[in-house]
C-alpha cells in the first residue's frame, strides 16, 4: 500500500484464494492444532468503522459453520461478517478477563504505536465479501445438458462429453498488519501464509474436453488445491468451461502433472503424462491474448445466461436443505447471486469498435466522443465567464 506507519515497520499482508468449506475446516484445525488458545470474535471489534457489523464481541466456536451461507425467512441470503482470529498473549490469559483475549478495539494501523500493535498481537482477519464466495465456499457445480451446449456454440453434440463445471469463482480474503520488527508476530504471519499456500495452486491447464490433450498451461490466483484434485479424480469434474478451439470444446482444470500425480495418490491407473516442453506455459496475460486470438467461438451470452440460472438455483437449493428452519416456497422467489440478463453488452458494443478503430474503418477512438463534448463544454462556459469578467463595469 501506498501509505506507512511512521511509528512501526508495518507490512500488511493480504490474500484472496478460491478455497472451499473443506480448505477453511483444515484451515481451522491447523491454526487451533498450532495455538491451542486461539479465539475468534467479529472482525468489528478491532475495526468500529466497519458500520453494520457487531460492535460488542463475541466469541465464535467455529468458522465453518460462521460463514456457511444461510436464508432468513425472507429468502435473502443473510450476511456473514468478518472474523478475526486471534492468538492472546500469556499476560492476557492470565488475568482472567475474557475481554483481554480480544486485544484492544479501535485498530488504526497508520496510526497505531508500536505498544498498541504488540497489544493486537497475533490476529488474522478472514472474509468472504460477496455471495459468490459462499458459492465457491460450497463447492456447487452445475452440468449443463450437452444438447445445449451444442447448439449455443453450434457444433456436433457428440464432441461434448457429459461434464459439470465449478458455478463460480469468489475470493475467501485473508488480511494481517503487524509489525516487521515483532519475531512472534512475524513467525505467525508466516504459520498462516504458509498454511494457505499449501491448500491453493496458482496454476492450472486448458485442455480437450474429448481427449484430454493439453494445450497450455497458465498460472492466476490461488485456487483450491482440494477442489482440482477432484477434477482430477472424479469423472467429468472441470473447472470451468473455455470455448472452441478448432473444433473441440476446451475446459479447465488441474495440469497434466498435477492430474497424473493426485491419480497415483488415490489409486487410480494414472494417465500418460506429456514431456514439459510440450505443453506451452503462459502468464495470465497470454493466456487472455491466446484466447482472444485463436478462439473460434466464445461462451455465447444465451449459453452463460442459462448457466448462472442454473447456478443460482443451485446454490439455493443447497443452501435452503442446510438452514434450520427454513421452508422453501413457490412465493419466494430464487435469489439471484450470478446476472441472469445480458450486462455485457456495452463491453461487446466497446470491443467492436475498438477492433473497427484499429482497423481503420473509424477514426474516433471508442469512448472518447462523449470526453470530447464535455471538453467543449467545460471550455465553452469557461470562454463565457472569461468575456462576462472582461466587459468593463458601467
Amino acid at each position: 500500500m501506498a501509505r506507512r506507519n511512521e511509528f512501526v515497520r508495518m507490512s500488511w499482508w493480504e490474500v484472496a484464494p478460491y478455497l472451499t468449506m473443506q480448505d477453511v475446516a483444515a484451515l481451522q484445525s491447523e491454526l487451533k492444532r498450532l495455538y491451542p488458545t486461539l479465539v475468534m470474535f467479529p472482525r468489528s471489534h478491532h475495526f468500529h468503522e466497519l458500520g453494520q457489523e457487531p460492535r460488542r464481541p463475541d466469541f465464535v466456536d467455529d468458522m465453518v459453520e460462521h460463514f456457511k451461507p444461510k436464508l432468513n425467512a425472507a429468502g435473502k441470503y443473510a450476511h456473514n461478517y468478518a472474523l478475526a482470529l486471534r492468538v492472546p498473549w500469556p499476560e492476557d490469559i492470565a488475568t482472567g478477563n475474557p475481554q483481554r483475549l480480544i486485544g484492544r478495539p479501535h485498530r488504526r494501523p497508520y496510526q497505531d504505536s508500536k505498544e498498541a500493535f504488540r497489544r493486537f498481537g497475533r490476529t488474522v482477519y478472514f472474509k468472504a465479501p460477496t455471495t459468490e464466495c459462499g458459492m465457491m465456499l460450497c463447492g456447487i457445480t452445475i452440468e449443463p445438458p450437452p444438447a445445449a451446449v451444442a447448439a449455443a456454440l453450434k457444433i456436433p453434440e457428440k464432441a461434448i462429453p457429459p461434464f459439470r463445471i465449478l458455478a463460480s469463482l469468489g475470493g475467501f480474503r485473508a488480511e494481517l498488519p503487524y509489525d516487521t520488527e515483532d519475531p512472534e508476530v512475524t513467525a505467525f504471519a508466516k504459520t498462516v501464509s504458509g498454511i494457505l499456500s499449501r491448500q491453493a495452486v496458482r496454476t492450472s491447464c486448458t485442455y480437450d474436453g474429448m481427449t484430454r490433450e493439453p494445450v497450455f498451461t497458465s498460472s492466476h490466483l490461488p485456487i483450491s488445491k482440494s477442489f482440482l484434485q477432484r477434477c482430477a479424480i472424479e469423472p467429468g469434474l472441470h473447472l470451468h468451461l473455455g470455448g472452441v478451439y478448432q473444433g473441440r470444446l476446451l475446459f479447465c482444470g488441474p495440469t497434466p502433472a498435477q492430474r497424473w500425480k493426485w491419480r497415483r495418490e488415490a489409486g487410480l491407473p494414472p494417465e500418460p503424462k506429456p514431456a514439459p516442453l510440450q505443453v506451452p506455459k503462459f502468464l495470465p496475460h497470454e493466456s487472455l491474448k491466446w484466447s482472444r486470438e485463436n478462439s473460434q467461438q466464445r461462451i455465447p451470452v444465451d449459453l452463460h445466461v442459462a448457466m448462472n440460472k442454473m447456478a443460482n438455483r443451485a446454490m439455493y437449493e443447497h443452501v435452503a436443505a442446510q438452514t434450520i428452519g427454513f421452508v422453501p416456497s413457490a412465493d419466494i422467489p430464487v435469489p439471484t447471486i450470478l446476472p441472469e440478463t445480458d450486462i455485457w453488452e456495452g463491453a461487446r458494443k466497446a470491443e467492436e469498435q475498438l477492433r473497427l478503430f484499429e482497423a481503420g474503418v473509424i477514426t474516433v477512438y471508442p469512448g472518447t466522443e462523449s470526453l470530447q463534448r464535455r471538453l467543449d463544454e467545460i471550455e465553452a462556459k469557461r470562454s463565457k465567464r472569461s468575456l462576462k469578467q472582461s466587459k468593463p463595469r458601467e
